[in-house]
Order: C-alpha cells, then sequence, then structure tokens
C-alpha cells in the first residue's frame, strides 16, 4: 500500500496537558504546502523501517515513526 504524506509548516504550537500515556495534547496552527512524502507499508514476518532520501543525522533509535 502507498500513502502520501502531505507536508505543513507549522507556525504555532503549544503543548497542552499530559495524557496517561505520557504522550501531550497539542493546539497547532499549521499552513499546508505541496509536497509530501511517500509511504510504502508492505504486508511482512517482522517489523522493520527502511528511510530513503537524504540523509538526516541522528540516532535511529529516536526515530518515532514505528511507535
Amino acid at each position: 500500500m502507498l500513502a502520501f504524506a502531505n507536508a505543513k509548516i507549522n507556525l504555532g504550537l503549544n503543548l497542552t496537558e499530559k495524557r496517561n500515556d505520557g504522550y501531550h495534547n497539542l493546539e497547532t496552527i499549521f499552513y499546508p504546502i505541496k509536497l509530501n512524502d511517500v509511504v510504502e507499508i508492505i504486508d511482512a514476518d517482522e517489523t522493520s523501517c527502511v528511510i530513503k532520501g537524504i540523509d538526516i543525522s541522528g540516532n535511529a533509535e529516536d526515530n518515532i515513526c514505528l511507535k
């Protein structure tokens, strides 16, 4: 399955109360732009994440795409 995740510019972001699951609720204002990421989901025996494109510095284990 292919999905297209639309891009946006966050103009404002406010963290509100913390939820029971450890995350925070958000209030945000954003402006959509005409760019997107392509996300491909493939049925597999184990969970994995492959990222293609321009390399971005950081630790792979900090990527929250699989949460």
